[in-house]
């Protein structure tokens, strides 16, 4: 199975087609399922308990080094010594990646229940380094498009991303992204696949919805033809999805990419009530947005793994941030009781 991103061709090889189904689901339309005549790298997935416990063995008492970055965090695992192939250990998921070049090999037991996520992992950091080593701005934000406008929304966790997201799903937005985003020149967007994370009770503010997803069966590391409906409804709890998982519920399209014509900047306060969105002067954006992105040494040191070209120069994080507020408004968008129902005052500050 073939994938594009922005010009990064990838293979991915598996005997069992649930997994690829799988991977199908949740890198695209982000990605683009396309036949790649000359792919730029290839990823083998094998399931066999022998050969992982070999790998393993050659990873015992090993340096530890990155391999993904997260919101906040960095995933490590134990390296060979030898780097013809790298070797990593990732012991949390109990899955091995085997790096020669440009193939890479994932390697975990028949059973191993973080194998699929693994394999999205790997191919979203290929990916992603491909973009930075070109310049591209990643920033921890989500990203919908209204009306033929895209708009970002940008905070750190628990600050109503994905409240403020669902919201305008609701009123028939587009889905691009709920995590993660790349911005090239001035206004270009691609969406990053990530897994969706619902937090206890935000699905209460969508009565509709909550219904929905608690009679899915829905669970992320699962194809929707895989899910089957629970004997008893979910109560309202955390919750973890796919992207296509979320759209099917909201009944809303998807899209790869955009152009911005907002940036909104969203906060909880339970002791105000609806919604107040402001406007945000260019520099008060840009020093916000700065603060977004992943952690700059974090994303070194990844790439350093998985990535198949040098990256020849350290971007400049904030003045890609004042290049971008400089040319799209920004809104400061305060959260209190019943703001979820007052999604429509986004079309007021979108469409100036």
């Amino acid at each position: 199975m073939d994938f594009d991103y922005e010009g990064l061709g990838i293979r991915v090889e598996s005997s069992t087609e649930s997994h690829l189904a799988w991977l199908e689901e949740v890198l695209c339309p982000q990605f683009e399922r396309v036949e790649v005549t000359h792919p730029r790298c290839r990823i083998i997935l094998t399931t066999s308990a022998t050969k992982r416990r070999a790998l393993a063995e050659r990873t015992a008492n090993g340096p530890l080094i990155d391999l993904f970055v997260m919101d906040d965090f960095v995933v490590s695992g134990r390296r060979s010594p030898s780097t013809k192939p790298l070797i990593v250990n990732e012991e949390k998921t109990e899955t091995i990646v085997s790096i020669d070049g440009s193939d890479i090999e994932i390697v975990a037991e028949p059973e191993c229940p973080s194998i699929r996520m693994m394999l999205m992992r790997v191919v979203r950091e290929l990916a992603t380094n491909h973009l930075l080593a070109r310049g591209a701005l990643l920033l921890h934000a989500a990203a919908f498009v209204l009306d033929e406008n895209g708009v970002l929304i940008l905070g750190p966790s628990g600050s109503g991303k994905t409240t403020l997201l669902l919201a305008a799903l609701g009123q028939g937005a587009t889905y691009v992204a709920n995590d993660r985003v790349f911005v090239r020149g001035d206004t270009a967007v691609r969406g990053v696949p990530t897994i969706v994370s619902l937090r206890a009770g935000t699905a209460a503010y969508f009565p509709r919805f909550a219904a929905r997803l608690a009679s899915s069966g829905f669970k992320h590391r699962r194809t929707i033809a895989e899910c089957a409906p629970p004997r008893f409804p979910a109560r309202d709890k955390a919750r973890l999805l796919t992207p296509r998982q979320l759209t099917r519920l909201l009944e809303v399209n998807s899209a790869a990419t955009t152009r911005l014509a907002a940036l909104m900047f969203p906060s909880i306060n339970p002791a105000a009530r609806g919604m107040r969105i402001e406007p945000l002067s260019a520099e008060m954006a840009a020093d916000r947005s700065s603060t977004m992105p992943f952690a700059p040494h974090a994303l070194k040191k990844a790439a350093e793994v998985l990535s198949l070209e040098h990256r020849s120069h350290k971007p400049n994080v904030a003045e890609q941030c004042r290049c971008l507020t400089s040319v799209v408004p920004a809104f400061e968008v305060v959260m209190g009781e019943g703001a979820h129902q007052e999604v429509s005052l986004f079309r007021r500050f979108v469409e100036r």
